[in-house]
């Protein structure tokens, strides 16, 4: 599974949001993500959670492609969700390109 979502490296003063797109209960997990100025962000709510154990994993669908994310951050997600409308969030596991040790140092 490709777990990279990162086709642009953030740099000095950026973070990248996570729009969740709207949903109910048990429907697949989905988004999208942008870059922002970290100055000057768009609103966004931070998401605080127990990363949890990675061998229990969910798949999150992100633009073009599949994230694996904890079960608690699955969950959080979900709980999350509006119903109708995408909401804005700022969720470390996907986020922060877990893979990249500069950017995850930001």
């Amino acid at each position: 599974m490709e777990n990279t979502i990162y086709t642009v490296s953030l740099k000095d003063g950026q973070l990248r949001l996570l729009h969740l797109s709207p949903g109910c209960d048990s429907e697949p997990l989905t988004c999208m993500t942008s870059i922002e100025d970290a100055d000057a962000p768009q609103h966004y709510e931070a998401v605080s959670y127990l990363w949890g154990s990675m061998d229990y994993k969910e798949v999150v669908h992100c633009a073009s492609r599949d994230v694996e994310v904890t079960r608690n951050g699955a969950q959080a997600l979900r709980r999350l969700r509006l119903k109708d409308n995408a909401r804005v969030l700022w969720m470390d596991q996907i986020c922060i390109n877990q893979a990249d040790l500069q950017e995850r140092s930001q």
